[in-house]
């Protein structure tokens, strides 16, 4: 026969071993929690603070989250307690004191911000696995080292004093904001750096930092896999001193030899 708890009897045994600090929170802050009985750590539906300054307290670890996981203007640097995996949700701890990744969720199901954490120096250690957009604003970061290999959405990093894109992702999805200049989805890559390098108001601050990106070994790689177009491409900029430069050092085969010569051509009489 199938034992039928009562709710007082349910209550006292999802509870068990928690202190009244972790309860008063996961009661205020959590919705649908429970203890996962193979872990140890506390599942739930969504964590919010509702901006108010609250801290997870300590022993209290969280496991899995469905859905949100938001800790904003909480003054917080250390992930002690943060869940392991997201799974179709956002993590939002804007506002708070982060240095570094060390126990951030491995896995987020839809976006990542982290944005105005002025101590956040480095991207390294960043997860991996983000469903959708990264937001690293308002922080103070360099370069980009660490960066996810691929944005499913939005990479904004604007306001960082960012003094390379260095460690990129090499696939963005979505818009690129780096505060001097954006790229629009579906343009990452040189078809939109090409874009980016022909426009009138351009800062030096941005041309300087969209060339870290225009390396002759990318270069060199964009005419291996995809002569054509990327002929056409970087005969847009054929005329720019540091693309001259790069140029030199590229190796194109005979059967574009010609072509590339055509169209630089038509580039330095304006054609």
């Amino acid at each position: 026969m199938k034992r039928i708890l009562k709710f007082s009897t349910f209550e006292s045994e999802k509870s068990l071993n928690l202190n009244q600090e972790q309860l008063d929170f996961l009661n205020k802050y959590a919705e649908d929690w429970k203890i996962n009985p193979t872990t140890g750590k506390i599942d739930a539906r969504w964590v919010e603070n509702k901006e108010e300054p609250v801290k997870i307290p300590a022993g209290l670890y969280f496991g899995k989250i469905k859905l949100h996981f938001e800790l904003k203007k909480c003054d917080i640097s250390s992930w002690e307690g943060f869940p392991d995996e997201i799974e179709r949700g956002t993590l939002n701890v804007s506002y708070n004191n982060f240095s570094n990744f060390d126990g951030c969720p491995s896995k987020i199901g839809s976006s990542l911000r982290i944005w105005m954490n002025p101590s956040l120096t480095t991207l390294v250690g960043c997860p991996t696995e983000i469903g959708d957009d990264l937001d690293v604003s308002f922080c103070s970061l360099k370069n980009l080292v660490g960066s996810p290999p691929k944005i499913n959405g939005k990479f904004s990093c604007e306001l960082n004093p960012l003094e390379s894109l260095e460690g990129a992702p090499e696939i963005i999805l979505g818009k690129f904001d780096c505060g001097e200049f954006v790229i629009e989805g579906g343009d990452w890559g040189l078809e939109g750096f090409t874009k980016v390098l022909t426009q009138q108001n351009l800062s030096q601050k941005g041309f300087d930092l969209l060339m870290t990106l225009m390396t002759p070994e990318f270069i060199q790689k964009e005419f291996n896999s995809n002569p054509g177009p990327t002929t056409i491409r970087m005969s847009r900029i054929s005329n720019l001193e540091p693309i001259k430069k790069i140029l030199s050092q590229i190796r194109l085969s005979d059967d574009f030899k010609n072509d590339w010569e055509l169209l630089s051509g038509f580039q330095d009489l304006g054609i």
